[in-house]
């Protein structure tokens, strides 16, 4: 985890969210964004060690955010893999490459798509919504 901001009402309950991506100034940006949103944050440039961090976590993460297309491994099959572990795991796929509707025919989906570019504030607010309010 870089040096972000962090914010006093984050805590060691607040939920845990994983972000994914390739490119590290997104990775920074989407840390001290969720960070403010009171949420706990690890950041993962290598989504190779997403998934052996995640394998590995006792305290499984509430919700995986990962770019699309990475070197490695792409963040569908990081989603399949956190899945094996964690069914019921809570996910973002966001890509400037891919559209919703070429996930269609795909076996494995999140649990919401964003379009690169995006505003973190409401990249904050997507995940809210899909964990049932503001990070507590």
């Amino acid at each position: 985890m870089s040096n972000a901001p962090k914010t006093a009402g984050v805590t060691p309950q607040s939920p845990l969210i994983f972000v994914v991506d390739d490119e590290p100034l997104i990775c920074e940006v989407l840390e001290i964004a969720l960070t403010q949103g009171g949420f706990r944050v690890q950041i993962f440039t290598n989504p190779q060690a997403a998934a052996d961090a995640f394998e590995d976590a006792i305290t499984k993460p509430n919700l995986l955010a990962t770019d699309f297309a990475m070197p490695g491994m792409d963040g569908l099959e990081l989603i399949r893999q956190c899945r094996v572990v964690s069914p019921a795991l809570r996910t973002i796929l966001f890509s400037g490459n891919l559209t919703l509707e070429m996930l269609t025919f795909e076996k494995v989906r999140p649990d919401k798509f964003i379009n690169k570019p995006f505003i973190p504030s409401k990249f904050v607010e997507e995940v809210s919504l899909l964990l049932g309010g503001p990070g507590r």
